[in-house]
């Protein structure tokens, strides 16, 4: 007669009356401790099971299924401009958010040169200089 109400099953949510109810489930709520520290838990679609993510948060980069992510730190997306405004390469070869301040500015070939956290000083070889007498 119209009077009747489907519940959703815990740990779901939702109800209607007299039809089929749509079930919501934050994942994040039962998972959301999976993520680290500098993590957030993303449960893009509450109504489908298993598409949780842990999402690292800014400056770090990288994402997990169902699962702890893992996190990078590359140095060169925030310092990189001061390389190449000097025609240099930036190079961060740690790029976990535990190695901080490691990243290069490295001269390019032919110049030789390379600064820590810093525009690099280049050498330029190869050069000769001829003097009149």
């Amino acid at each position: 007669t119209g009077d009747w109400t489907c519940n959703c099953v815990a740990p779901s949510t939702g109800s209607a009356t007299a039809m089929v109810a749509t079930c919501v489930l934050d994942e994040c709520v039962a998972n959301g401790t999976t993520c680290l520290m500098g993590q957030t838990c993303n449960d893009p679609d509450q109504t489908v099971t298993g598409d949780w993510t842990c999402e690292c948060n800014a400056p770090t980069t990288g994402s997990g299924a169902q699962a702890a992510a893992s996190c990078i730190q590359d140095e060169c997306t925030a310092n990189g401009m001061t390389c190449t405004m000097g025609t240099q390469t930036c190079n961060d070869p740690n790029t976990s958010p535990m190695s901080l301040g490691d990243w290069t500015c490295d001269c390019i070939a032919p110049a030789t040169g390379s600064g820590t956290a810093m525009a690099a000083t280049c050498t330029q070889v190869g050069e000769t200089c001829e003097c009149n007498a």
